[in-house]
Order: C-alpha cells, then sequence, then structure tokens
C-alpha cells in the first residue's frame, strides 16, 4: 500500500461540510499534500474566527507514530496527530494535546478527486462532537 494518489492542493467543500463543535477554532482554506510511499508532508491555510489567518505544517508518514503539527510562521505546537494508512485510499489519525489528552480521531477515504473525512472532537466538559469534511482536489 501506499499514498501517492493524495499528493496535490485539496479545498474544502464548506456547503457538503459540517462543524458541530462550538469551539471549533479555525476554518481551513486550502491543504497542500506530498506523498511518497508512506511519507506524507502537508500544510494547511486556516483562518481563526477573528479573522486572523496561519499556516500549519505536518512532516512525517503513515506509520502511527505520533508526531507535531507546528505553525509554520513560528514553530510552535498546534497539536500531536498519528496519521494510519487503513487500506488503500483509506486511512485515519488521532490528534492528541501535548499533555496527551485525546483531541479527537477521524477516518477518512479518498475516491478520485474528492477525499471524505469523518471526524470525532473531544470538548471536555462539554462533550463529543461529530463532523464531516469534503474535500475536492484542485489544480
Amino acid at each position: 500500500m501506499h499514498i501517492d494518489s493524495w499528493t496535490g492542493r485539496w479545498q474544502l467543500l464548506e456547503d457538503q461540510s459540517y462543524h458541530k463543535n462550538p469551539q471549533h477554532a479555525f476554518h481551513a482554506l486550502e491543504t497542500r499534500v506530498r506523498a511518497n510511499g508512506l511519507s506524507l508532508w502537508m500544510e494547511c491555510d486556516i483562518r481563526f474566527y477573528d479573522g486572523m489567518e496561519a499556516t500549519w505544517q505536518y512532516d512525517g508518514a503513515m506509520d502511527g507514530v505520533m508526531r507535531p503539527i507546528t505553525f509554520v510562521h513560528n514553530g510552535a505546537l498546534l497539536t500531536n496527530i498519528a496519521f494510519y494508512l487503513l487500506g488503500d485510499n483509506f486511512g485515519g489519525d488521532t490528534n492528541r494535546r501535548p499533555d496527551g489528552k485525546t483531541i479527537g480521531c477521524e477516518t477518512w477515504r479518498l475516491d478520485g478527486d474528492i477525499l471524505s473525512v469523518w471526524g470525532l472532537h473531544h470538548v471536555e466538559e462539554l462533550g463529543e462532537f461529530p463532523y464531516r469534511e469534503i474535500w475536492r482536489r484542485i489544480p
């Protein structure tokens, strides 16, 4: 199995996506992916609800090892994440805070130029909130 077909630029289809979490902190604008074998590099432009924009980056692999997602502008840790390849064009991930507490998990499937993501975000004292994201590959 390999993930080469994940390479490209991806844009969130907002009209087909939803986030139930009342504390969802940002909106994804575009994600760029380079994949080779099990190696994975991702960079995502985001806009916070106060209007500020930032970019986060991941450089690792789909091997189940927890690695950092950091902000590009200052290297600060956003979250730790482990990516898993579960089958051809099918995978998952787990997000954890620096203190080790689980933030959430996702499963996703690639179907040509459409990436479907199903997730569950845990917010302490508020519960768990499901979400779905549909991404389209763009030129």
